[in-house]
C-alpha cells in the first residue's frame, strides 16, 4: 500500500512539473512571438511610408501633410484626399484622361494612420488610372496589393491580420463608379474625398 501510495504521489509530482513545464514554454513563446511582433510591425509600417512616398515621387504626385484643408471638408472628418485635372473628349464631354494628381493626408504623428491613409489615397491613383474606378473598394484593393508587394513575407506574416482589416474590401471587378464619385468640383481639380 505504501508502495501504490508513491507511485501515485511521483505520477502527481511528474504530471505537475511536466504541466508547469509546458506553461512555462507556452508563456515564453508568447513573450517571444510578443517581441517579434511588436519589433517587425512598426518597421514594415516605416518602410511602407518611405516606399509609398517614393511611389509618389516616381509618378510626380505632390504628397501634402497638413489640416487645414479637412476643417473646411466634410465637418472635419476626412483624412485624406487626391485631387486630379481630368481632361474630357471634345465630342462627347465625358472625362477621358486624368493627370496633375495631388494627395492631401491629414497630418498625424501617428504611423500607421499615414500609411493606410496614404496607401489608400494612392489605391484611388491605381484604381482610376488603370481601371477608371473610383471606388473605395477599388481603392482598397490596389492599396492593399500595392502595400503586400513592398513587405517581406516575415513582414506579410505579422502583419497579415492588419491589412485584412484596413483594407476591408474583398477582391473586386473594378467598375465604372465615378459618376457618383464627384464629390465636388472646382475649375481646377475635381476631388476624391476619403
Amino acid at each position: 500500500m505504501k508502495e501504490g501510495m508513491i507511485i501515485i504521489l511521483l505520477s502527481l509530482i511528474i504530471t505537475c512539473i511536466i504541466t508547469l513545464l509546458i506553461l512555462a514554454a507556452i508563456i515564453i513563446y508568447d513573450i517571444i512571438i510578443n517581441k517579434y511582433h511588436n519589433y517587425i510591425v512598426p518597421s514594415a509600417i516605416d518602410k511602407c511610408i518611405i516606399y509609398l512616398l517614393l511611389y509618389c515621387e516616381t509618378r510626380n504626385i505632390p504628397v501634402l501633410f497638413e489640416s487645414e484643408i479637412f476643417k473646411q471638408r466634410e465637418n472635419g472628418t476626412s483624412v485624406g484626399l487626391i485631387k486630379y485635372k481630368g481632361e474630357t473628349s471634345i465630342t462627347t464631354g465625358r472625362l477621358i484622361a486624368y493627370k496633375d494628381f495631388i494627395i492631401h493626408i491629414k497630418q498625424s504623428r501617428n504611423n500607421r494612420f499615414v500609411y493606410t491613409t496614404l496607401a489608400h489615397e494612392i489605391g484611388h491613383y491605381i484604381s482610376l488610372i488603370n481601371y477608371d474606378d473610383g471606388s473605395e473598394s477599388g481603392a482598397d484593393y490596389e492599396a492593399k496589393k500595392l502595400v503586400e508587394s513592398f513587405l517581406t513575407k516575415k513582414e506579410l506574416k505579422a502583419m497579415k491580420t492588419e491589412l485584412d482589416i484596413l483594407f476591408e474590401h474583398d477582391p473586386v471587378i473594378h467598375t465604372k463608379s465615378l459618376q457618383y464619385r464627384y464629390i465636388s468640383e472646382s475649375q481646377e481639380y475635381l476631388y476624391l474625398v476619403v
